[in-house]
């Protein structure tokens, strides 16, 4: 199918062209289409297939596109680009086929490049190829696309604001060379280094590339405008044999805890996709690809994205309607007028937008290898309803999150990426995820805004092999019981279902094997009862997850679980009814057991939290941290695992916690004592380096509850030049110590255990000023009790 222009048909058939897109548009996507261009006239459009500099391929004799010309290539011609073009084309429509040559310097500066189909594999497809699988842009040589800004959006053409970036309802074949996107370092690295050493191969690294070096170490900054991560991005200047000379110098020291080694993560890559301003958020350009068949490799996504998730989505308005006593909270959602709404969802860096979810042979995912997200006010990569595999990826400097799965029932693997600093919005939140926050309620699905690594909304995913570093939201979290769609709703039988998620009974067979012997409850209201509740199903993959320097490793929330709170309580309540599918309780269901396998957890604040989760086994999780805390009051968040609220069977094999002040807070009181729910083997885990091993902390109202005061009157007793030995008195109810000392102004910290009140401190550098530190633990014969703050500092120096 073509366009709908005057140069394409007569007015009758311009008719019939029209009604046709736009019931396209209806069915297909909710996302703004693009017929025509802007003043619905093409200045050039080919005429046959050529070079993009030939005016032969114009139909002309002597001009080609100039600046602010919008440009058709008609359905069976080739366009190529084959230099660095200067014009600053407004709208390029795409029917047949536009490329960018492999074999030398060539660049696009467009505002709004779209690639026609109608997403689902017709016949006419357009399609925008720079390389190929074994043929990309070749050494020595760069692709860009840059996407320039006109200011203002002409809402009488595009009402959505879909325009400015790369969209494509067709075929997208996009091919940088490849390069190694990740190596663990060899080495420590402390401030004021240039350089560092790598055995070859090292995967095409080289001069002038762009590189982070991942921070080992997080402390909040409490500035919206800074992240709390040390990694650091540095330009190789000189490249010889196993030596990469950079600058600038490192202003942080980068230090690995025992044998868990940290990152260098490659930005560089020589087909690039950028804006070319990023002044105001509307200056961004986006991708959004709403076609399945994409396939994309080594390619750099700079500064795009402008979904703003530092500040609340204004696309809907929520209003709270009030239905009376004893009656549900009810919510009216609308859309403002185009012209108020300043920042809307789904523009984000890398978008798969409703490409379809059924996981068939003859339907493969999309792919994305090996490319980089550089730079986003919102979201990086984005799974939005599709089915697609993200490998060997860099979501770097993200305000919401690097990898996301939007809506719930989103399908494909993660294997082998990197998320490296998530500002978020300046906000640490660990307790919320998006519930009763007035600002962003949970019916407008504004969700991922705090910096997370990794955001995953469905179970019916494979994630392997994933590092998140440098995040002041969670490296990961999993929260399966899915998001609301704004977009849609579902009147059926008197009832109008408000965007409630699901996963589709027909994928269930392909995804989880034949006898998977699962029977997940559905909506009641569905049609045919294929809206399955996405919180019964379990994660179909998660194995090696590393974490390091975030707020939180690993969150896991609304798993696997029976709870359906989160449909049905008053601050997100659907009004919608949940069918029970093995008895008479509405909270049944037949569910499998899912498998946590391989985290290596350190540095973070928090080494891992869960909650409303069901039949999960944990194996191998490594959580330790050698951070230091000025105050652990209140101290809940600095500790290993907080295990609480509504969770069922959880079994841990191997775990082990060293290093926080509270191994494990793991709640057992009379509104939810979960300790019966948790298996440890071996029993207790391997604690180390703790106050308490787990505690719970009590209410000054609960009559167990007892004071736990800090040590105090900390002095040294003898000193040398490579030791000294400090002691303390007892606080109140004080059993065990944790003592922590530090040359001044090094990290990390050592970390000594002790029952009594003196503790020798050996190994200490002569000359050297030294902090130490003591935090008590004030359980008593296996009763659950808090642990202190931490003592007044103490500063001595060696002999």
């Amino acid at each position: 199918m073509r366009s709908c222009h005057p140069k394409s048909y007569p007015i009758a058939l311009q008719v019939l062209c029209w009604l046709a897109v736009l019931s396209l548009a209806a069915v297909a996507t909710s996302a703004q289409t693009f017929p025509d261009p802007p003043d619905g006239t093409y200045e050039f459009t080919s005429a046959q297939s050529g070079p993009w500099h030939s005016p032969a391929t114009w139909g002309t004799v002597s001009t080609i596109p100039a600046t602010g010309d919008d440009i058709l290539i008609q359905d069976g011609h080739r366009v190529i680009i084959q230099r660095e073009e200067t014009a600053r084309h407004r709208f390029i429509r795409v029917e047949g086929e536009m490329r960018l040559w492999i074999h030398g310097n060539t660049k696009l500066l467009v505002e709004t490049l779209y690639v026609f189909g109608d997403g689902r594999g017709g016949a006419n497809e357009g399609i925008f190829m720079i390389g190929a699988v074994n043929n990309p842009v070749k050494a020595g040589f760069r692709a860009q696309v840059i996407f320039t800004s006109s200011g203002a959006f002409d809402l009488t053409w595009d009402s959505k604001q879909a325009s400015r970036g790369l969209i494509s309802d067709g075929i997208i074949r996009l091919f940088g060379l490849p390069k190694t996107h990740v190596i663990e370092s060899p080495q420590n690295f402390f401030a004021g280094a240039d350089h560092f050493l790598i055995e070859p191969p090292f995967g095409g690294w080289q001069e002038k590339d762009e590189l982070v070096i991942a921070g080992t170490y997080f402390q909040r900054v409490n500035n919206p405008s800074v992240t709390s991560s040390q990694d650091e991005r540095v330009t190789v200047i000189f490249q010889g044999g196993d030596t990469f000379e950079f600058d600038p110098k490192l202003s942080y020291d980068h230090l690995s805890v025992g044998n868990r080694p940290f990152h260098i993560v490659n930005l560089t890559r020589n087909l690039i996709l950028s804006s070319e301003t990023t002044t105001l958020a509307r200056d961004r350009g986006h991708v959004m690809l709403r076609h399945a068949d994409v396939h994309i490799e080594n390619v750099a996504f700079v500064n795009l994205g402008r979904t703003d998730k530092r500040i609340p989505l204004d696309d809907k308005v929520i209003t709270v309607i009030k239905n009376g006593a004893g009656t549900p909270i009810d919510y009216d959602i609308t859309t403002p007028a185009p012209s108020a709404i300043q920042n809307p969802r789904g523009r984000y860096a890398v978008h798969f937008h409703l490409n379809g979810i059924q996981p068939q042979m003859t339907n493969p995912p999309s792919k994305v290898y090996g490319s980089v997200v550089d730079g986003t006010i919102g979201w990086g990569f984005v799974n939005h309803s599709s089915h697609v595999d993200f490998q060997r990826n860099v979501a770097y400097n993200f305000a919401g999150a690097g990898f996301v799965t939007e809506l719930g029932d989103e399908l494909g693997n993660f294997y082998d990426n990197v998320a490296i600093r998530g500002t978020g919005n300046g906000e640490y939140r660990k307790d919320r995820v998006v519930f009763q926050n007035f600002a962003r309620p949970q019916p407008l699905s504004d969700f991922a805004f705090g910096g997370d690594g990794f955001w995953f909304q469905g179970p019916a995913l494979r994630v392997k092999n994933n590092i998140a570093n440098g995040c002041d939201g969670a490296g990961m979290i999993w929260f399966t019981t899915g998001a609301p769609d704004v977009a849609q709703e579902y009147p059926e039988n008197g009832y109008t279902h408000n965007r409630y998620s699901h996963f589709p009974r027909t994928a269930l067979d392909d995804v989880y094997g034949i006898g998977h012997g699962l029977l997940p409850r559905y909506w009641i209201h569905s049609v045919t009862d294929e809206k399955l509740v996405i919180s019964d199903l379990p994660i179909l993959e998660l194995e090696n997850f590393t974490a390091y320097g975030n707020l939180v490793g690993f969150r896991l929330r609304f798993n696997n679980h029976n709870n359906v709170a989160w449909y049905t309580e008053d601050a997100f309540d659907y009004h919608l009814d949940i069918v029970p599918v093995c008895g008479g309780n509405r909270q049944c269901a037949v569910r499998n057991r899912q498998a946590l396998d391989q985290m290596t957890l350190w540095n973070n604040e928090q080494a891992f939290r869960m909650r409303y989760a069901t039949n999960s086994d944990w194996s191998d999780v490594d959580a330790i941290s050698r951070l230091a805390y000025d105050n652990l009051n209140p101290f809940h968040g600095h500790d290993g695992a907080e295990i609480r609220h509504a969770l069922e069977s959880q079994t841990f094999t191997d775990l082990a916690i060293d290093g926080y002040p509270i191994a494990g807070w793991i709640q057992s009181d009379v509104d939810d004592d979960v300790r019966p729910e948790i298996t440890f083997t071996p029993n207790p885990p391997a604690y180390s380096n703790y106050a308490n091993f787990d505690t719970w902390i009590r209410a000054t109202a609960d009559p167990l509850y007892i004071p736990c005061t800090p040590p105090t009157s900390l002095q040294v007793t003898t000193i040398s030049s490579n030791a000294a030995t400090v002691s303390w008195q007892a606080g109140t109810n004080n059993t065990r110590y944790v003592v922590r000392y530090q040359a001044q102004n090094e990290q990390p910290w050592e970390f000594l255990v002790e029952k009594t009140t003196t503790a020798k401190l050996t190994g200490l550098s002569s000359g050297t000023a030294y902090d130490v530190e003591v935090v008590a633990g004030c359980s008593q014969s296996g009763d659950e009790r808090n642990v202190s703050v931490w003592s007044a500092k103490l500063t001595f120096t060696t002999l």
